[in-house]
C-alpha cells in the first residue's frame, strides 16, 4: 500500500515578505497617503493667533540727538536716540519733525526702557523725526528707521516686524513718516528693540536701541 506524503511545500521567501509588506500598509491610515504629502511627514500646525490681556501703547520718536557716554566728557555728537513724543520739543519751532527735534531741557538722553507684563500687547506708534539728510558725513547714509523687537511675537503679520529683509515688503519709516508696531509679549525677559542703520563709510553698524 503506497503511502501518502501529507508534507506541504514550503512557501518561497519572496512571497512571504511580499504578503508581510502587503499587511503593513493595509494598517496605515488613510491620510498617510494624502496627495502632496510625504509619508511619515506631520505638516506644522498654523500659529495660533495671540490674545491680548491688555493692549498698551507707547507714542516713540526717533531723533538726531548728540549725548555723552560717560561723565569724562566722551561724546557723541552725531548720535540718533528712541525718545517718548511728549519728552521731546522743536529746536526752531514749537512743532517738532523731522530735523527740527531735540530733548525737554529736563531730560537726558538715555536707553528708553518700555514695560509689559506677560500676555499683554504692546502697540508703538512710530515717528521718524530724523533729519532728511545726515547732520555731518560721520552719521550714518540710512535715514529710514523703525522699532525692531528680537524676541516678542508679532501680531498682526510681518509688518510688525519693523524690518526689510528677503522678499517682505519693507515695514521701515522714512522720515517725517508714521507707523504702528504691535507686539505681543509670550513670556518674561528682557527684549531689545533696536534700529540698524547703515554706515556711509564704515562696515560697522551703529543702533538706536532701547528696552522691553
Amino acid at each position: 500500500m503506497r503511502r501518502r506524503n501529507t508534507s506541504r511545500t514550503p512557501w518561497p521567501r519572496s512571497s512571504i515578505l511580499l504578503l508581510l509588506a502587503a499587511f503593513f500598509f493595509l494598517a496605515l491610515p488613510a491620510d498617510v497617503f494624502a496627495l502632496g504629502e510625504p509619508v511619515g511627514v506631520i505638516p506644522e500646525p498654523e500659529p495660533a493667533v495671540p490674545i491680548c490681556s491688555r493692549t498698551l501703547q507707547a507714542n516713540v520718536v526717533a531723533l538726531d540727538q548728540p549725548y555723552f557716554w560717560n561723565r569724562l566728557g566722551a561724546v557723541q555728537p552725531h548720535g540718533m536716540i528712541y525718545a517718548l513724543e511728549r519728552d521731546v520739543v522743536g529746536i526752531t519751532a514749537f512743532v517738532p519733525g523731522p530735523g527740527n527735534a531735540q530733548l525737554r531741557e529736563n531730560k537726558r538722553p538715555r536707553p528708553l526702557v518700555l514695560r509689559m507684563n506677560v500676555g499683554d500687547c504692546l502697540t508703538v506708534r512710530f515717528k521718524n523725526w530724523l533729519d532728511y539728510t545726515p547732520v555731518d558725513r560721520e552719521q550714518v547714509a540710512t535715514r529710514e528707521a523703525s522699532v525692531h523687537v528680537t524676541g516678542m511675537q508679532l501680531v498682526g503679520s510681518i509688518a510688525d516686524d519693523g524690518s526689510y529683509v528677503g522678499q517682505n515688503a519693507s515695514s521701515l519709516v522714512a522720515p517725517g513718516g508714521t507707523r504702528y508696531y504691535t507686539f505681543y509679549a509670550e513670556r518674561e525677559g528682557p527684549f531689545a528693540p533696536q534700529q540698524r542703520c547703515a554706515p556711509r563709510r564704515r562696515r560697522r553698524q551703529r543702533t538706536i536701541s532701547a528696552g522691553l
